[in-house]
């Protein structure tokens, strides 16, 4: 779900439900953030889709670790249900630069970890940060 922050932020709040979040290369995030400067200028534009085709190897394994995260989510699931594994609470900034700097928290069954995430929700709107999670430990 998606929050507002008092000041403003839009933060990313609830259950982690995939195995694990694929991570996008550090080079591929700054492109991203080039290509969505230049909207708007048609030959930067060009160029900027240039330079995304020519860095496109690099989407491979991106994607294919996607696909793995997605195949291996129902038993991961399913497994997390059977014996009674402790459910992943995150919360951040929504933004492709900050998608490392997640705030985290692991409670046991699924009703405790949706109560933990709203209660994050209610602390980021009056806050403007979760106080119940774990701080990341390393900058962005």
């Amino acid at each position: 779900m998606i929050v507002t922050a008092s000041d403003g932020e839009s933060w990313r709040v609830g259950r982690r439900r995939l195995a694990w979040r694929p991570r996008p290369p550090r080079l591929l995030v700054k492109v991203w953030e080039v290509t969505e400067g230049v909207q708007g200028i048609p030959f930067v534009e060009l160029i900027a889709a240039a330079a995304v085709l020519l860095l496109s190897p690099f989407f491979i394994p991106y994607i294919l670790s996607w696909l793995a995260a997605l195949l291996i989510t129902p038993l991961a699931l399913l497994m997390r249900v059977v014996e009674r594994r402790p459910w992943p609470v995150v919360a951040y900034v929504s933004k492709w630069a900050d998608f490392r700097q997640e705030y985290r928290g692991f409670v046991v069954g699924s009703r405790e970890a949706d109560a933990l995430a709203a209660r994050v929700r209610d602390e980021i709107k009056a806050e403007a940060k979760p106080t119940s999670l774990i701080a990341p430990t390393h900058p962005g």
